[in-house]
């Protein structure tokens, strides 16, 4: 199972969100997940251990799943159309 993840900030709290899926090239979701986490530690340049990687946890806590790969901030696409502009540009 693969879950690509993100975290959005909001003064001292974060909502987390995921997808998880089975192979790479799926065109939908097996599962999406999100939880919230208070209490965030302030951005500092370098130090994902300190601010995000809590929040993972916590969606992986929350919902007790297994991955075998966790995608962190990945970009995708939405829609039907590949726009190899923006992946060139």
């Amino acid at each position: 199972m693969i879950l690509a993840i993100d975290v959005h900030y909001l003064d001292s709290t974060a909502k987390v969100a995921g997808v998880l899926f089975d192979i790479w090239d799926t065109n939908a979701p097996t599962q999406e997940v999100t939880c919230q986490v208070d209490h965030i530690e302030p951005y500092k340049s370098g130090r994902f251990f300190k601010r995000e990687w809590p929040c993972i946890l916590a969606l992986l806590e929350k919902h007790r799943f297994e991955v075998d790969c966790i995608v962190v901030d990945g970009y995708v696409f939405l829609g039907n159309q590949v726009r190899i502009d923006t992946i060139c540009n």
